[in-house]
């Protein structure tokens, strides 16, 4: 496995501390707590799910910090198998980040596999999304893999997931 640095490991702490409080509180209340110096948590019409933004920079390791914050949020979600919408600004970054989720022996599979198993990580793409099965819900980590610009095309479908 791969080691995080120092200010990754600051910024999942961050979250991890976030992730406990906003299932005890709320998520409003616990971002004034663990960010009292940042702009009020703005509710973005996900109703009880969470929405926030870590900020890292550039080469700041963004993807394997991405993989370990999957289990830290499913506190929020209070569910073993979370669903996760994870955005990328490319296709080449999209190809790029789906492949080494599905490869098992990339240390960020591994690292998710570690947490859920390794039968119970599901990466697809937004157009398999509406694809993924009741049960699958219950009983997998999905990890649905898009580009932020295909949910701000005309094509309505890829939006239902």
């Amino acid at each position: 496995m791969m080691d995080r640095k120092p200010y990754q490991n600051a910024a999942l702490d961050s979250l991890t501390r976030f992730a406990r409080r906003a299932a005890e509180i709320g998520p409003h209340r616990a971002f004034a707590e663990i960010a009292p110096h940042e702009p009020a948590y703005r509710d973005q019409g996900f109703g009880a799910t969470p929405y926030l933004c870590l900020r890292l920079p550039t080469g700041g390791g963004k993807t394997v910090l991405a993989a370990d914050a999957i289990p830290v949020l499913r506190q929020c979600a209070g569910q073993d198998y979370p669903l996760t919408l994870w955005l990328v600004p490319s296709k080449a970054i999209l190809d790029q980040t789906a492949a080494t989720l599905r490869d098992p022996q990339h240390p960020y599979r591994e690292r998710l596999n570690a947490q859920f198993g390794i039968d119970r990580v599901r990466v697809l793409s937004l157009e398999d999304a509406t694809g993924i099965l009741p049960q699958e819900v219950r009983q997998k980590a999905l990890i649905v893999v898009s580009t932020t610009q295909a949910l701000r095309v005309d094509k309505m479908d890829t939006r239902k997931v």
